[in-house]
């Protein structure tokens, strides 16, 4: 998207094109995200009806959450920040057709990798994309957070705790409903912890290279 932007054809076209296209480049990367997400989501298997109850709750309250972050990230835009630059300055650039100051606001510099992997909503007219993103974030770090307790011994109430901790603070939910990229550069350094967790001597050269991108995304 930014070499699109930098040579000025970053019309909505051009956008959903390369993202079709790069859909079919990385199709089998898709499948084996997909089939890991529906592992993540599968209930776990419980000794007794009562341990089985006790798994439900934690589910069912964060599904009763994302659905409410999901209403609130449908409502039309009104806080300061997105209206500012993190809708304003990518409606630009498809405005435009390329990466450019627009001459009422100089938050462009703000303006990251995260902010471009929303230009393919914007360009479909999707302009809640961005919020529903951040949801989406949102329900990846939590899983993400309880995957890195799992990594470090946590049995299942201790991996549900790690969760919990991470709900516990009011500001990452808010900002979660919302087009800001706040959630999305913990989920991305969040992953990068995952991947280096998951080096060891036969898988570092690849792993680690994936790790470093992760982070210099997340800076």
């Amino acid at each position: 998207m930014f070499v699109v932007g930098a040579i000025g054809v970053l019309r909505p076209a051009v956008v959903l094109g390369l993202t079709v296209l790069l859909a079919v480049l990385a199709q089998a990367e898709l499948r084996v995200a997909a089939r890991e997400l529906v592992t993540l989501f599968a209930p776990s298997r419980a000794s007794s009806a009562a341990e089985a109850r006790w798994a439900a709750l934690p589910r069912a309250l964060l599904t009763v959450l994302v659905l409410l972050l999901i209403a609130a990230a449908l409502a039309p835009p009104t806080e300061w920040d997105s209206l500012a630059y993190h809708l304003r300055v990518p409606l630009f650039f498809l405005e435009r057709g390329r990466i450019a100051l627009p001459p009422d606001s100089f938050h462009v510099a703000l303006v990251g990798a995260s902010h471009l992997s929303t230009l393919p909503l914007l360009a479909a007219g999707f302009l809640v994309g961005p919020a529903l993103m951040q949801v989406a974030a949102l329900v990846l770090t939590l899983m993400g957070t309880m995957a890195l307790a799992r990594a470090a011994g946590a049995a299942r109430f201790g991996r549900w705790l790690a969760a919990a901790a991470v709900l516990g603070c009011p500001v990452f939910v808010l900002v979660a409903m919302t087009a800001r990229v706040d959630v999305t550069l913990v989920l991305v350094l969040l992953a990068a912890h995952l991947v280096l967790l998951e080096a060891d001597d036969d898988s570092s050269a690849r792993l680690l290279p994936v790790a470093a991108v992760l982070i210099g995304t997340a800076m």
